[in-house]
């Protein structure tokens, strides 16, 4: 039972760790670590402004085939009209 209680425990332990080490913390003066922490935070930043940016330019293209169809319309019916 007490081979059980402590194997209970110390599984309990390396799940827990494992899931609260998502956020890491450097030491004041270890800068290998800081250095690949602002790699990744850069590496982040970059991927979700290049998803914004995507979604931007397909709207702008978007918006600028409906204004060009509206154009092609208001110049067909100003040549029906001569």
């Amino acid at each position: 039972m007490k081979k059980f209680i402590t194997i209970f425990v110390l599984l309990n332990l390396t799940i827990f760790t494992s899931l609260i080490a998502e956020d890491k913390k450097c030491k004041t003066f270890d800068v290998g670590c800081k250095v690949g922490k602002f790699v990744s935070d850069t590496k982040e930043f970059q991927k979700k402004g290049l998803d914004e940016s995507k979604g931007q330019l397909k709207n702008t293209a978007d918006k600028a085939l409906e204004v060009n169809e509206k154009m092609k319309k208001k110049i067909q019916e100003k040549i029906q009209k001569k």
